[in-house]
């Protein structure tokens, strides 16, 4: 089936066997500044749980069976979650209340009128599914006649998949391909047979109106004829995150912060930083870096003023963080925390082992929400749980937050 189907669409040219230097010429040669002290939360206070579902700030709660949902969109009052094994549900961002739900959970991407997912192989040939945003009604159904997976990305009128048929089919050759379905009708618009060298997995992403392509290299692609405008090559583990403030392109590279020109492909290194890894915020004239720290076991959210690439300031965490995200003037985190003494989470498999005689040694965990000052980095106030807490999204002046047992809540911060 793979070889008629490649037979009857017609390939375009290959999009690149090598990598070129494009965009390296002007990378800045100097280190750049590395991040100083932070001040440490909480550092010499005793733990005294701040109870989530206690405080005042929790505006409602929804729960549906499963794990942790993840928070995937948010646009005209309502909230898209996404949950493994349950599908696709929205919520009224004001009430809670669930509107539609639909069966398929797998990558959504969206845009400004429907949202476009699929089920996982298993479920169908990688089925790609289109629903509307405000009613969750089917669009189009798009069905490949063999089975694969794809990363996809949304850009004008097209969606562009790049998909690995070797991830999928067993004894089957490696086949790379980047296809394009044009959005209103769920029909193949291209295919374009890509081949890297040395070969490796690529991965799709669309900042502003450009469309990039990742491996050990980022490329920005022509969304036309899906050609090759710049490359820039990524060191050591390549990109971890990135973030867009309209002008620039700012790359988390290992433990480095560049900043890319989407025009040209120039980059020029802003600083180093004392994590490892982690996620990347751009909000109101400022970068937030959130990661951990391999030195102190700790971690850290460092910002970073983009007007003069200034430090502002560095907060660590005694424990592991979560994707920053940020509404009027503060920036919210997710941070787990081992503590001693009865409150808290202990893993029940853990428990189960100890239980059954196993020497093991059981830690309570704390999910903590954090909210700082984004201008200063000020602990402005702390809230608790012990159950896992999953991930941040703000928007239009609300907080909502996931957790697991299928749980998301809405909090509002202005209620503290």
């Amino acid at each position: 089936m793979k070889h008629t189907l490649i037979i009857i669409l017609a390939a375009l040219p290959l999009l690149f066997t090598g990598c070129d230097e494009a965009g390296d010429e002007s990378a800045a040669e100097d280190a750049p500044p590395q991040v100083g002290e932070a001040r440490v939360i909480g550092e010499g206070e005793d733990f005294e749980p701040r109870p989530l579902l206690d405080n005042p700030s929790l505006v409602w709660q929804y729960a549906v069976e499963g794990a942790t949902p993840g928070l995937e969109h948010y646009t005209s009052g309502r909230l898209y979650c996404a949950l493994t094994g349950v599908g696709l549900f929205c919520l009224d961002g004001e009430t809670g209340d669930l509107v539609w739900e639909s069966p398929e959970f797998g990558a959504p991407v969206f845009d400004e009128e429907a949202v476009y997912l699929h089920r996982y192989p298993g479920d169908g040939p990688g089925n790609l599914i289109c629903r509307d945003l405000e009613t969750g009604d089917k669009r189009w159904n798009y069905a490949p006649s063999y089975q694969y997976r794809y990363n996809m990305v949304s850009l004008g009128g097209k969606l562009y998949l790049g998909v690995d048929m070797a991830m999928d089919v067993a004894g089957t050759e490696a086949d790379q391909r980047l296809l394009t379905i044009d959005k209103a009708t769920g029909e193949q618009v291209d295919q374009l047979a890509v081949q890297l060298n040395p070969s490796e997995p690529f991965y799709l992403m669309s900042v502003g109106d450009a469309l990039y392509m990742r491996t050990r290299e980022l490329r920005r692609l022509n969304p036309e004829s899906l050609g090759s405008l710049w490359g820039h090559r990524l060191p050591g583990n390549g990109l971890i995150d990135h973030a867009y403030d309209g002008e620039s392109l700012y790359l988390l590279i290992g433990d480095h912060l560049e900043r890319l020109d989407p025009d040209e492909g120039a980059s020029q290194k802003l600083l180093k930083l004392p994590t490892r890894s982690g996620k990347l915020l751009y909000a109101s004239g400022h970068l937030y870096a959130a990661g951990e720290r391999p030195d102190t076991g700790q971690s850290q959210l460092t910002c970073l003023a983009v007007e003069d690439d200034s430090i502002r300031w560095a907060m660590a965490f005694p424990g592991q963080i979560g994707a920053p995200v940020y509404l009027d003037g503060a920036v919210y985190v997710v941070v787990t925390t081992e503590h001693s003494g009865d409150w808290g989470y202990v893993d029940p498999l853990l428990e189960q082992y100890r239980d059954a005689g196993q020497d093991i040694e059981l830690t309570n965990l704390v999910f903590s929400v954090y909210a700082l000052d984004a201008a200063e980095g000020e602990l402005l106030w702390r809230l608790d749980a012990d159950f896992p807490l999953g991930e941040l999204l703000a928007a239009d002046g609300k907080l909502f937050l996931s957790a697991e047992g299928g749980r998301v809540f809405r909090l509002d911060p202005a209620l503290m």
